[in-house]
């Protein structure tokens, strides 16, 4: 059950309202949050609901008014829990005193969850995972909401049933892989020399990698500039070339 607007004021003082008139509406009280809150939280959010709704102004309104409610939250209002919002009230065209309103507001996104254990070590398969449904103010920091940032992902601990999984659950995600085929660049001036390597490690644009080249059976180093190309640093050409060119 819903709880009930508390009614305020002229009630609270122990006077009658005027017989012609009632209090607000509770529903459109309520479905005025709730379509605020949706204009200001993503689209991530599948459903939400207004609880625990709390007018903090008495309103009385002429029985069979037009009546407008506008709900707005404070700038740096989240829209997630308890909310502090501002109610515009129109009755028949007039603006009323803005209301200060109070609810807590629950929201609903789908995240992926485990439907199979996944043991330590292992990589994630999509058949392992399953999207529900979960409150969005209960979720932990770091969660993963897209399978595409888990599925292929290392484990780093064991992952149960119905688990959400956060980014602390899986390795890092590498832009390039252990033992892909590179293109090794050293330029100097006007002068530029390529040969084609191997990479020795998983790496993310800007590490420093280690790369083994073929045509010298050896191993350099250089800064991973994108899933293909590493390119050795300025400072360690003239060692560099005399390995390359051995």
């Amino acid at each position: 059950m819903r709880p009930l607007l508390p009614l305020l004021g002229l009630l609270a003082l122990g006077l009658a309202a005027p017989a012609d008139a009632a209090s607000l509406d509770p529903e459109l009280v309520r479905t005025s949050i709730e379509e605020a809150a949706r204009r200001s939280l993503p689209d991530t959010v599948v459903a939400l609901e207004a609880q625990s709704i709390f007018v903090r102004s008495a309103v009385d309104v002429p029985a069979g008014a037009e009546v407008q409610l506008r709900v707005r939250g404070d700038g740096d209002e989240d829209w997630l829990g308890q909310a502090t919002l501002e109610g515009i009230l129109t009755v028949n065209g007039e603006r009323l005193a803005p209301l200060r309103i109070t609810a807590d507001i629950v929201a609903w996104v789908e995240v992926p969850v485990v439907r199979e254990p996944v043991a330590r070590g292992e990589r994630v398969r999509a058949d392992q995972l399953v999207i529900a449904r979960r409150e969005a103010g209960s979720l932990p920091n770091g969660t993963l909401r897209g399978l595409d940032t888990i599925v292929g992902r290392q484990t780093k601990r064991d992952l149960g049933l119905n688990q959400i999984i956060r980014s602390t659950d899986l390795d890092a995600v590498v832009d390039a892989e252990r033992n892909r085929p590179v293109t090794v660049v050293v330029s100097s001036g006007a002068l530029r020399v390529t040969v084609a390597g191997v990479l020795k490690q998983d790496g993310r644009l800007g590490d420093l990698v280690a790369v083994w080249t073929p045509s010298t059976n050896s191993v350099v180093h250089g800064i991973l500039r994108s899933e293909n190309v590493v390119e050795i640093p300025l400072a360690s050409n003239s060692a560099t070339n005399s390995a390359l060119e051995r």
